[in-house]
């Protein structure tokens, strides 16, 4: 439906959002425990000077046809 509305052209831009709540105690203590997390808190995947990752519950996407796009 979200890719509908941008390339029927029913809308210039979409943000596609989520959540979910598995940031429980215990998964936050075993991440510690195993360092995992960044000190940073700043999650940096592909970064040579990475971590770890960042614990987050929200992804957001934005959908806009490629001539809007940074790329342009």
């Amino acid at each position: 439906m979200r890719t509908r509305l941008v390339t029927s052209e029913a809308a210039d831009v979409v943000l596609a959002a989520g959540s979910d709540s598995s940031l429980t105690p215990t998964l936050i203590a075993g991440s510690i425990t195993m360092r995992a997390l960044t000190s940073a808190g700043i999650s940096r995947p592909f970064d040579v000077g990475r971590d770890g990752s960042a614990a987050s519950e929200a992804p957001c996407f934005v959908l806009e046809p490629l001539r809007e796009s940074a790329y342009d």
